[in-house]
């Protein structure tokens, strides 16, 4: 029988079918700090409606969170995310390709 975090973890493994959300993950864990889309745009090098489109996806199945928000220009307000507790799942670290060194843990 299917549990509900089976289904959130299926819907995730789905969404990292595009390599940019596998790649986008794998920074957010390698940065250790929240980013946003414009950060996140920046550094992949992709139009900023692309990155956002992609953020969209990986907070609708958990795998980003929303980690804080700050005033930006003209009145709109900057959005900052990091990696959703589900990207702490084996199965989903398996297919971003970040691994545990068991050694270090």
């Amino acid at each position: 029988m299917k549990t509900l975090d089976d289904d959130a973890t299926e819907s995730l493994l789905s969404a990292l079918g595009h390599p940019l959300r596998r790649n986008v993950l794998r920074s957010l864990i390698d940065a250790t700090i929240p980013m946003s889309p414009t950060d996140l745009a920046r550094v992949h090098r992709v139009a900023l409606k692309t990155m956002c489109h992609h953020v969209s996806t990986l907070v609708a199945v958990e795998g980003l969170s929303l980690a804080a928000t700050q005033p930006a220009k003209r009145g709109s307000i900057e959005h900052f995310y990091e990696p959703g507790p589900a990207c702490s799942r084996p199965l989903v670290r398996d297919a971003i390709g970040v691994y545990v060194d068991e050694a270090a843990a």
